[in-house]
């Protein structure tokens, strides 16, 4: 069945919400980005590998879900839109210093430091206000938040090359960093936490009473931190780690936006044009990105991730074709799935556990999920090196993901879900 809540209706103050949304996953996917330049620029001055480059991504996004489940409960209490301004300083900082490393040592800790905090703004925090304001819209929003990602990481090389010509390249960085502090400042004053906060109504839906709505948002506030869903109770549901893992393997996708430049120039294009070729590619992929979202919107998050496990087999049958235009659609294909997949999660977790318990489950699914992504670009570039700078290989392992997802996906069963919470209350309340 079709869902009503398909209209992208959000409200002056809403669609502010969604544009900075839009921009954190840009900002965050632009730091991966940026290592289609910055991998060349340091591997000329100072002979850095490739591999040794994407490490950081990883290690990253690892500390970043370390610190995430260990303090899992903040992510409840605190103010998301005053930890997104806290985030913002840092990345700003790191994205000010990374470019101008003069060891290995400095670069892994600036853009270590600038993947946690970059982490935690567009993949944690955001989707928390995405699901206060917009409880029943939050695919329909997500498939909105998720074309910064693609954009993200194909305008970083754009930009970050066109400007690094002009005036260099500790400069190109320069605008992301200023940028980051102008978003953080926007967030602190312009967004609340919740939309009744600021006049506002849940999906901009007037026909709320706001007196009503205050009351409700109070109790869910109250009942997310009285969840039955304890960490004990989350982890040993099978659902939770089918669901989670499904969704991360389809992201591993995310890891091939980082080699797209060194692809395509491996096919004998010049650095520049294969700049240009990457920004289409990604501005393709925001529109599929976009449909997912619709997709999820009219027939189910569960029902979109199993499409979105079939672009993944039909981005791997075209990407074995040894011909410059199959690897260009096959890398659309990658940025789609990319931007699909970090919308899957939270519309899935809102889906299955509901507005008030989806946070105590959510808080836990996305740094497994990022960590398990968070080594997408260090294992893909050590399977292309295995064989010879070949990525064809690299496609061939996330098809085998891909249908691991698949059979996870089917296996969620909502009904298992309800009955456990039902029997948790029941304990809880003896």
């Amino acid at each position: 069945m079709k869902s009503t809540n398909t209209k992208s209706n959000f409200g002056a103050r809403g669609w502010l919400l969604v544009i900075l949304c839009i921009l954190g996953c840009f900002m965050s996917s632009a730091l991966a980005g940026s290592l289609n330049v910055s991998a060349t620029y340091f591997n000329t001055l100072y002979g850095w590998s490739q591999t040794s480059m994407m490490l950081p991504v990883s290690i990253g996004t690892v500390i970043g879900a370390i610190i995430s489940i260990s303090g899992a409960k903040i992510v409840v209490r605190v103010s998301p839109r005053r930890a997104v301004f806290i985030c913002t300083l840092i990345y700003a900082v790191c994205f000010f210093l990374n470019p101008r490393s003069t060891s290995m040592g400095m670069f892994y800790l600036t853009y270590i430091l600038g993947n946690v905090s970059s982490f935690f703004w567009a993949m944690i925090f955001n989707p928390v206000l995405v699901a206060n304001w917009f409880p029943r819209k939050t695919g329909l929003v997500m498939g909105w938040v998720t074309m910064g990602m693609p954009l993200g990481a194909g305008f970083s090389a754009f930009l970050i090359r066109a400007v690094y010509v002009r005036v260099g390249f500790c400069q190109a960085f320069y605008p992301y960093a200023i940028l980051a502090v102008a978003l953080g400042v926007i967030y602190l004053i312009v967004i609340r936490d919740f939309p009744t906060e600021c006049g506002c109504y849940p999906d901009n839906d007037k026909s709320f009473d706001p007196k009503q709505l205050e009351k409700e948002e109070a109790e869910i506030k109250a009942m997310r931190e009285k969840s039955p869903w304890t960490p004990k109770r989350v982890f040993t549901t099978k659902e939770f780690w089918f669901i989670w893992i499904s969704v991360g393997f389809l992201g591993f996708c995310a890891g091939f936006l980082a080699q797209v430049v060194t692809t395509f120039t491996s096919f004998g294009m010049d650095a520049q044009i294969a700049t240009y070729c990457m920004l289409g590619v990604v501005i393709i992929a925001c529109f599929g990105s976009f449909l997912l979202g619709k997709v999820d919107a009219w027939f189910g998050p569960k029902r979109a991730i199993i499409i979105g496990c079939f672009i993944v087999y039909a981005m791997v049958i075209i990407e074995q074709f040894n011909f410059l235009p199959a690897k260009m659609v096959a890398f659309v294909l990658v940025g789609v799935i990319m931007g699909g997949s970090s919308n899957f999660l939270l519309s899935m977790c809102m889906r299955t556990w509901g507005p008030t318990n989806s946070m105590s489950v959510f808080r836990f699914a996305q740094p497994l999920m990022s960590l398990c992504t968070g080594f997408a670009a260090t294992i893909i570039s050590i399977i292309a090196t295995a064989f010879g700078g070949d990525y064809d290989n690299a496609f061939l392992f996330i098809g085998v993901l891909g249908i691991v997802s698949l059979i996870m996906i089917l296996n969620v069963k909502k009904e298992n879900i309800e009955k456990k919470e039902k029997r948790f209350l029941e304990l809880d309340s003896k």
